[in-house]
């Protein structure tokens, strides 16, 4: 009589063992995953929002020195301030800051011009014999929140912590002559027609406070 081999069904012990190891050795990675995947989600969503937080502030802050030099232009015949200036309420709103080679009450280097050789500072201007009244004085008022509240926004070697105020007689680093309100927005587009340089992810923004191709000499007080 022949012997019939019977076929043996089913998984030993040692087997079933095998394959629980390995499901649950995926259902961990696959867990890992989607853990690190939605922290990365929640963290982008949050640096989005404080991003734009940040930038609400700028904007808020560009907004209230426009007005605050808008009474100044009112009080001195419709005129602005011929000055380079840091906007603050004082020199100590722009503390030293050595790993750019910032001394005290400067709040930018290089995102203006494009050179690191030229930087911005908070400058007392001496009255003008006409004007017994320094320029800063005016520029102070209704200044919150101050400029030297703000995030400081850096590319390479370029930094800017601040909002600066500018008159310029020439076409560089502008396309108009004029007096300017530049800041900084954090991986932001400037206003509508107030682009002027991106710098990495900084993008450095020209608010034009004259009209394009009025005469210098109408623009400021000379």
């Amino acid at each position: 009589m022949a012997i019939k081999h019977r076929r043996k069904l089913g998984f030993t012990i040692t087997e079933l063992v095998i394959v629980i190891l390995i499901i649950g050795i995926l259902a961990t990675i696959v867990a890992v995953a989607y853990g690190g995947t939605q922290r990365r989600a929640e963290n982008s969503a949050y640096g989005g929002t404080q991003r734009r937080a940040e930038n609400s502030k700028v904007l808020a802050a560009v907004a209230t020195w426009e007005k605050t030099i808008r009474l100044y232009q009112v009080n001195n015949t419709m005129k602005l301030p011929d000055d380079w200036t840091c906007l603050g309420t004082s020199a100590a709103d722009f503390p030293v800051d050595t790993a750019y080679n910032l001394g005290a009450g400067m709040c930018e280097r290089g995102m203006i011009v494009g050179d690191d050789m030229w930087t911005s500072e908070y400058k007392l201007v001496p009255p003008k014999p006409t004007k017994p009244t320094p320029t800063p004085v005016l520029l102070r008022q209704e200044s919150s929140p101050g400029s030297g509240a703000m995030k400081t926004l850096t590319s390479g070697t370029k930094i800017m912590k601040g909002i600066v105020y500018a008159a310029i007689s020439s076409q560089t680093p502008v396309d108009y002559p004029g007096a300017y309100l530049f800041y900084a927005l954090d991986n932001q587009a400037c206003p509508l027609n107030e682009d002027h340089a991106i710098r990495g992810n900084v993008n450095v923004c020209a608010r034009l406070l004259t009209k394009p191709g009025l005469a210098w000499i109408d623009a400021i007080d000379v």
